[in-house]
């Protein structure tokens, strides 16, 4: 099997025919690569890991629908609090569901942590919610409940596919911002044995986390990302978010220090693909993630970031005179 993009002919007067005597011709002249088609294992993760992440926007676009009921009655909990469905949120739905209206009771909720004041959480639950809205939202609650239920038996039967991986999950793990799902769906996605693809480079290619290449007559025209494995592609996505709030680690320190050259989004397409690299490194060589720590950055090439930072300094009309410590 091979990708169809890499075996397109010239345009015009296509047949199923004349398609066959190209492929052949492409594989006469030794000009196919195969596609990467994982074991009957990987394949079986692969579809669960992914049937949970449609469950799991299923699941936003049901608490979305509650939250746009509630609103139309006038009910709006997403001003003051910034999870609807948190503990203190989901106990006041559930008291109006039931037909509670007296204030002292659903002020009770409240969680001592919670930062909105008393006065604006009872401005928001101020609406006029009737009966028939209430029974709609009895069953978008049951909808609600339904899918954590599933998505729970998921997560127990992901759990059961990965135990002839469970060495690779716990290595995985030891990049910061990686936890059990995004360990799931990068051996989902990636199988464990990286002899699939020549290099790190070519895997990042593969999952379109790399630069793309378009220029003509010395022009570069886009370098923006190609296509790809698109679930791959969310997974490191949302790893490098994570990493992103990391505290004194090398991932965390190199996204802060491209935010402000190349923007966060920019950033976070580079995180996740050093990330990717990371995990290829890991998978190939069986061995865990080594932290080099937020200073690493700061520790190349210091004579220069010192006058870079100099230069900056007398541009805002500061006088700097740098001496270096004595240790």
């Amino acid at each position: 099997m091979v990708n169809a993009q890499h075996v397109k002919n010239v345009p015009g007067r296509k047949t199923d025919v004349k398609d066959s005597e190209w492929l052949c011709k492409l594989l006469k002249c030794g000009l196919l690569s195969k596609s990467f088609i994982p074991p009957k294992a990987i394949v079986r993760l692969r579809e669960l890991v992914r049937y949970r992440q449609t469950l799991t926007r299923d699941l936003s676009s049901a608490k979305n629908r509650i939250i746009k009921m509630l609103e139309n009655a006038n009910i709006k909990l997403s001003t003051v609090f910034s999870d609807v469905f948190g503990v203190t949120a989901w106990g006041m739905i559930c008291k109006l569901i039931a037909g509670e209206t007296r204030m002292e009771v659903l002020m009770s909720y409240i969680h001592k942590k919670c930062k909105s004041s008393k006065e604006d959480i009872q401005k928001a639950l101020e609406g006029t919610l009737e009966e028939e809205d209430r029974n709609i939202i009895r069953r978008m609650m049951e909808h609600v409940e339904s899918i954590e239920k599933i998505i729970e038996a998921i997560d127990q039967d992901i759990q059961e596919s990965l135990k002839p991986y469970q060495a690779q999950v716990e290595l995985l793990k030891t990049i910061p911002g990686v936890k059990d799902l995004a360990a799931a769906s990068l051996i989902a996605e990636l199988g464990v044995d990286m002899n699939q693809f020549k290099d790190a480079a070519h895997l990042s290619a593969w999952a379109g986390l790399c630069p793309g290449n378009n220029q003509s007559a010395g022009k570069i025209k886009s370098s923006r990302i190609r296509k790809g494995n698109k679930h791959l592609k969310v997974t490191m996505t949302q790893v490098a978010w994570a990493i992103s709030r990391t505290k004194h680690t090398y991932l965390g320190s190199k996204y802060r220090a491209l935010v402000p050259r190349r923007g966060k989004k920019r950033a976070i397409i580079a995180i996740g693909r050093k990330t990717l690299v990371i995990c290829y490194l890991i998978l190939r060589d069986n061995i865990p993630f080594h932290e080099l720590g937020e200073d690493y950055l700061d520790k190349l090439e210091p004579e220069r970031k010192a006058k870079y930072h100099e230069k900056r300094l007398e541009e805002l009309g500061y006088h700097v005179v740098i001496t270096k410590k004595i240790a």
